[in-house]
């Protein structure tokens, strides 16, 4: 719905378009303004969005809400065609179809960049070739692009790397089983404290030249310094180069204690067990707790991820949470991943942190 009555009127809407180049050209937009794509196609969801133009002439920048949409990964053109029969191309720049939008109207207006581009004149099938940054994964394990109570999961596809997250946690009855008894059901030690786990990599750097660093979220800017790069091919070294997750799972599969004095909780192997064993893992043995990198990943996609969760009507990581990875720092410490601010630093394994599951796909 629109918040400015002057944004809308009867006789027509005034909208600034921007180039690639951001340059500005004023289009009058009415109701039968015809959009097509040049190349390729997209589909936009239902959710309305609120526009809000700034104070002046009309010339000030719109601010909106992003939503998932489920379109092409990569550039494609507009083409636009005026009342008046001038036709404009624009380049809507589509990443890992999180194409935003607005509608007012019945009519959805396409998004990039933070700029308004135009009316998506009709809806087309998602053509994403398995290149979305988002899917969904239905009971039968097939990939669909359509998200359904059904879903039993979200699948990330960011950078090269692609895996399942899980629908729940800690609503799952597997977590109260493994927490029964103990001083919770959500969050949980690493384990084995005083012990060097032979089979995992200790990793005493988070990029191989300092202990803690803070991610990128996926919108806003960093939390801290110092910055750890939000591209994964510098990854290199330190517990960010840790893409293990599988193989150090297996190891924390066999860390059910604790370790020294820390009987009060139970731990994120245990929990793994425990959840494996059970409906919660809809019949797939190959879960695991994802390492530093995997995590991380996570949390610079996390608003696109939790915004599928919900939309299969699954539990969304928390963003003021602490997240135990797989990676480990040394006999006394692991790594996690700080939701609220992005930080990553390794933590005494006898921390109490949550949990959240992966498999590969």
């Amino acid at each position: 719905m629109v918040s400015n009555p002057n944004w809308i009127n009867p006789v027509g809407v005034y909208l600034f378009c921007y180039l690639c180049n951001r340059t500005k050209n004023d289009i009058d937009m009415a109701n039968d303004l015809n959009i097509n794509w040049k190349d390729g196609v997209g589909e936009v969801t239902d959710q309305p969005l609120t526009v809000s133009p700034g104070a002046g002439s009309g010339d000030a920048a719109v601010s909106f809400g992003s939503v998932m949409n489920k379109g092409l990964d990569r550039t494609l053109e507009l083409e636009i065609t005026t009342p008046k029969g001038v036709k404009k191309t624009l380049t809507v720049n589509q990443e890992g179809c999180r194409q935003a939008y607005i509608t007012s109207d019945g009519k959805r207006w396409l998004t990039s960049d933070n700029q308004v581009y135009g009316v998506l004149k009709s809806d087309a099938p998602c053509q994403c070739n398995g290149t979305c940054l988002i899917s969904y994964v239905r009971p039968d394990g097939s990939i669909t692009y359509t998200p359904s109570d059904d879903c039993i999961g979200v699948v990330l596809n960011a950078q090269g790397k692609r895996f399942m997250i899980e629908k729940y946690e800690d609503l799952n009855e597997s977590y109260v089983t493994a927490g029964a008894g103990k001083d919770s059901t959500s969050i949980f030690y690493w384990g084995g404290y005083g012990t060097d786990q032979t089979g995992i990599t200790n990793y005493d750097k988070v990029d191989g030249s300092d202990i803690r660093g803070y991610l990128k979220p996926e919108s806003g800017s960093y939390n801290g310094t110092p910055n750890l790069s939000a591209n994964i091919t510098a990854w290199t070294s330190g517990a960010l180069s840790d893409w293990n997750g599988k193989s150090n799972s297996e190891i924390l599969k066999g860390i059910t204690t604790g370790g020294g004095s820390y009987t009060s909780y139970a731990t994120i192997g245990h929990v793994l067990n425990t959840f494996l064993a059970s409906a919660d893992a809809k019949g797939y043995d190959d879960w695991y707790i994802p390492s530093c990198a995997q995590l991380a990943l996570i949390f610079m996609n996390l608003t696109s991820v939790n915004n599928a969760l919900s939309a299969i009507g699954g539990q969304q990581l928390s963003p003021s949470k602490a997240y135990w990875v797989s990676s480990e720092f040394d006999s006394n410490s692991g790594h996690r991943v700080y939701f609220k601010d992005g930080s990553v630093n390794g933590s005494s394994k006898g921390s109490r942190y949550s949990v959240r599951f992966i498999r590969d796909i």
